[in-house]
């Protein structure tokens, strides 16, 4: 009897490596482009602060985060894809071998921008951020000053980018505190006394130069309302024509810009309310006196009145006006006191 012995070879196995380097161009070019969304997206720490403590390394400490994130999503789905559709059928046990190669062409992919950034545009040193945060926060607190004799130091204290930031930032506050000097100046009938004192009524008895200066004293308020809000576009502006500071944290600042409006536009907003509101407050006193015309004289800085419902009416006027007064100030010393907090470590 004759046996017949045949030796056979072990199938081979269906090649995956035309589908596996499919796979890792899309994980590539899918990592890469969501990190370098995650890059050009302006995050909400870093350099923009302006009176917030500021912590470079923290800040690509998150980005790196998102970026990380953001590659292993595309390494997730391509391999899913990949096992379920090919390499379950046929292959089986290279499952986990695939997804380590595409998982290191993920990462290697979504972190390359920001190891770009980071050998072109190297971390701030953050002693200088430091010194620039207390130099613009200092800067801030004194423009800030309701008595309006305090002076900002133009003086750049700080070096590289953040020293950039600093001279920004004091141009943009000095420019506001001269605008405001200027603009109380033109308002000196928001000091007490003032067209409601004696000594000016008493050159104006038919209240014609009274009234016609309140009228001019509205359309100042408005003009320096738009002015202010001019100042803080130049600012914008600067930041985006500035030479030295990098893109990434042009970005950061004007971020920074914009989140500082969210948290003090409201009570910004209320000053110049309440400076309008106090002349349309002295136009309502006049008008009153004009109603009680011969019933009331100058003596000195008083206001004499022969009636007393005259003068509970022109009191009342006075009360609302240094109410307004203490308001104002109020504020200006609640933005202090929180610039103040937040600047310090």
């Amino acid at each position: 009897m004759t046996e017949f012995w045949e030796l056979r070879r072990p199938k081979p196995k269906p090649k995956t490596t035309v589908w596996l380097v499919v796979g890792a161009v899309l994980v590539g070019l899918w990592a890469l482009i969501a990190a370098i969304g995650a890059m050009a997206h302006p995050d909400n720490s870093g350099l923009g602060g302006m009176a917030n403590s500021i912590d470079p390394y923290a800040d690509l400490g998150y980005l790196a985060g998102q970026m990380l994130v953001a590659a292993l999503i595309p390494v997730v789905v391509v391999w899913l894809l990949l096992f379920l559709l090919v390499v379950r059928r046929v292959a089986p046990e290279r499952g986990m071998a695939h997804f380590a190669v595409l998982a290191a062409v993920g990462l290697l992919a979504g972190l390359s921008p920001l190891a770009v950034t980071i050998a072109s545009q190297p971390p701030e040193d953050p002693a200088q951020l430091a010194i620039a945060d207390k130099e613009i926060a200092a800067a801030l607190v004194e423009a800030l000053n309701p008595t309006q004799t305090g002076t900002v130091d133009p003086t750049v204290k700080a070096t590289g980018e953040a020293g950039e930031l600093e001279r920004l930032s004091k141009q943009m506050i000095i420019a506001v505190q001269t605008d405001r000097q200027h603009y109380l100046e033109e308002l000196h009938v928001l000091s007490d006394p003032g067209y409601l004192s004696g000594k000016w009524l008493a050159g104006d008895r038919s209240l014609n130069k009274s009234r016609a200066g309140l009228a001019e004293a509205l359309k100042t308020v408005a003009k320096y309302r738009t002015l202010n809000q001019q100042r803080l576009e130049e600012f914008k502006a600067a930041v985006r024509a500035s030479s030295v500071l990098t893109e990434r944290h042009k970005r950061q600042v004007l971020a920074g810009i914009d989140r500082s409006l969210e948290e003090t536009r409201e009570r910004g907003e209320r000053v110049w309310t309440l400076d309008a509101a106090t002349i349309v407050e002295l136009q309502s006193a006049i008008e009153d006196l004009a109603r009680a015309r011969g019933r009331w004289g100058p003596s000195g800085d008083r206001i004499v009145f022969s009636r007393q419902s005259d003068l509970d009416v022109f009191n009342q006027h006075i009360l609302k006006i240094r109410a307004m007064g203490a308001e104002t100030d109020q504020i200006k010393r609640d933005m202090q006191a929180s610039i103040k907090a937040r600047s310090t470590p």
